[in-house]
């Protein structure tokens, strides 16, 4: 349940002689939602986590699994599984395996207790970008981690009605099949993969796992509508963003026709499962435009009004979902405008008008040709780690192999673990594509890379580039 104390505290603002009233709210604001980043370095054993906040390992089923426990003050407990590896895990080191713990920082939200379980399917296949927690053909590791789920509740007392598992994309598959086999709690699940042999990364994970997510399934793990009908007493939200293909098209529609249903645009209640459809453009990508911290408010709201409430009335709620919606969707909107701008300062990078300065005058720091084959990995791309402080650089690819309709070129900070600047970049006729930009004090961990394809769904694409030309020009030069 979201903690009432957070809205008390705006609630109670009120403007005086004696201290700005901006800053009365501004300062708020930073008390009331920031988080403790030292919860994550705080490595101990369960028992003191439990007590102090902190990660744990445990072992369940012959497998360990990496924990982050977070404390609260009510008889409830936030579950969090992770989706697909960042693509920080591909950039420099093939074999990077730090525990991914999603959504973590929104515990001040929250006056229950929080848990984030990390998928131990990553540590068993090194080279897997996305594992759903599957386990193998005969034992499922979300079983395992409902058992983790257990024992917390127990240790702190919490009724294990009072459960919420929420997560998105693969982490949302897992927070679906997690609820629906905890009886009588509630999953929150965004974009979430509901037939997981549907999803374009399949084919990579039986090349990886020699598991075939087609074949039956006694577990029915690829087909969530037989676990939801038949096998589930929890009441499930899922969201799901109608811009994005994969989402809407191959993983919802087949359920709602299995249902039997026409969908709209907003609340859609049926049985168990309440249906939430918004629309955001995606900034860089439709599937990851997931809620904002507040918008997770008002989704925990109507999920717990719906669990709680026998007679629940989706129209009650509807209005207002369309007005969030929208909210949504702007949100993204500026976003992906934001990327689009032809000029816009990113980090401590200018980006120019292609074509504004002419500097092939000064020095070429690289010129050849690029190959990048295919792979399973969502991030195939090459990078590069030759940005510097204070130049003027000019990036020209000429003869891109027409195997693929675009690529992307993006600018990716190791530091924070975030793309700072992604451009996507159709092949036409054009025998030359070309990129300025400037860079400023701070580019330090900022890398280059190519992705064959659109960065994020690069499985099993190519790209050969017959000339990549990086030029450099100090600013005192110009």
């Amino acid at each position: 349940m979201i903690n009432d104390e957070i809205l008390n505290e705006f609630l109670n603002i009120q403007d005086s002689c004696d201290q700005d009233f901006l800053a009365k709210i501004d300062s708020t604001r930073d008390r009331i939602l920031s988080y403790d980043k030292s919860i994550v370095n705080n490595i101990t054993d369960m028992d003191d986590a439990l007590v102090h906040s902190g990660r744990f390992t445990i072992t369940i089923d012959n497998t360990e699994f990496q924990c982050l426990f977070c404390n609260g003050s009510s008889n409830c407990l936030v579950v969090s599984y992770n989706g697909a590896r960042p693509q920080k895990s591909f950039l420099k080191d093939p074999d990077y395996n730090t525990p991914i713990f999603p959504r973590w920082s929104y515990y001040p939200l929250n006056d229950g207790c929080f848990l984030s379980i990390d998928d131990p399917m990553f540590k068993l296949y090194p080279d897997l970008s996305l594992g759903w927690y599957y386990g193998d053909h005969e034992s499922c590791f979300i079983h395992s981690t409902l058992k983790i789920v257990k024992l917390v509740c127990d240790k702190k007392s919490i009724d294990v009605k009072n459960v919420t598992f929420f997560s998105s994309s693969g982490g949302g598959y897992a927070a679906l099949f997690a609820a629906c086999s905890f009886p009588y709690s509630l999953s929150i699940s965004i974009n979430p993969q509901i037939y997981i042999q549907n999803f374009p990364y399949a084919s990579n994970f039986q090349d990886i796992t020699s598991i075939d997510l087609s074949a039956y399934d006694n577990l029915h793990r690829n087909d969530l509508f037989y676990k939801l009908t038949f096998e589930s007493k929890s009441k499930h939200l899922i969201l799901v963003n109608v811009t994005c293909s994969h989402d809407y098209l191959n993983q919802l529609k087949p359920l709602a026709d299995k249902y039997g249903v026409t969908l709209r645009y907003g609340l859609n209640h049926i049985n168990n499962v309440l249906i939430w459809l918004y629309e955001a453009c995606g900034a860089p990508h439709a599937h990851t435009s997931f809620e904002t911290k507040y918008i997770y408010v008002a989704i925990d709201h109507i999920a717990n009004q719906f669990k709680v409430n026998p007679t629940f009335d989706a129209e009650f709620f509807q209005k207002f979902v369309i007005f969030l919606n929208e909210c949504w969707r702007d949100i993204y909107s500026y976003k992906k405008l934001s990327l689009l701008k032809d000029n816009i300062i990113s980090k401590d990078i200018i980006f120019l008008n292609n074509g504004v300065l002419d500097i092939k005058s000064g020095s070429c720091i690289y010129n050849n040709s690029i190959d990048i084959s295919k792979n399973h990995r969502r991030y195939n791309h090459i990078s590069f780690d030759l940005l510097e402080s204070n130049s003027l650089f000019e990036i020209v690819i000429c003869g891109v192999s027409p195997s693929i309709d675009r690529f992307s070129l993006g600018f990716y900070d190791c530091s924070v673990n975030d793309m700072i600047k992604l451009f996507e970049i159709k092949i036409n006729d054009s025998s030359e594509h070309t990129l300025c930009f400037i860079t400023g004090e701070n580019i330090k961990n900022v890398v280059l890379c190519i992705y064959a394809g659109l960065a994020g769904i690069t499985q099993n694409k190519e790209l050969h580039i017959q000339s990549l030309k990086i030029y450099k020009k100090l600013i005192k030069e110009l």
